[in-house]
């Protein structure tokens, strides 16, 4: 379940998504856990970064701040060599038997 905790926002553990209402607009970004580490920013910096991705121009006040819905979540970054990704591909494809299966937001 996603937690909206600022404070417990650790860089680099986990990944950041901001959403932010301005006047008839939602803004939204997003940031895997380690984009704000290997860019070396602290938290601040990091909600700075991704009001700038969301679009938000303009100086970030601490009220701007703080009307941020903030979630925060972990993810698992995977490698694989191509064949293992064709053969994991194939793989879902004859489990699914060539049905398309929507994703939950529609897309």
């Amino acid at each position: 379940m996603p937690d909206t905790n600022m404070e417990c926002l650790q860089v680099g553990l986990h990944g950041i998504k901001i959403e932010l209402n301005q006047g008839n607009s939602t803004r939204t970004a997003t940031y895997l856990p380690e984009v704000a580490l290997e860019a070396g920013w602290s938290k601040e910096e990091t909600i700075e970064s991704l009001l700038k991705k969301a679009g938000v121009k303009g100086h970030f006040t601490q009220s701007l701040k703080d009307s941020i819905k903030l979630t925060r979540y972990r993810s698992e970054k995977v490698k694989m060599t191509f064949e293992e990704y064709a053969a994991t591909k194939k793989t879902v494809r004859e489990v699914l038997n060539g049905c398309y299966v929507p994703l939950s937001n529609g897309h």
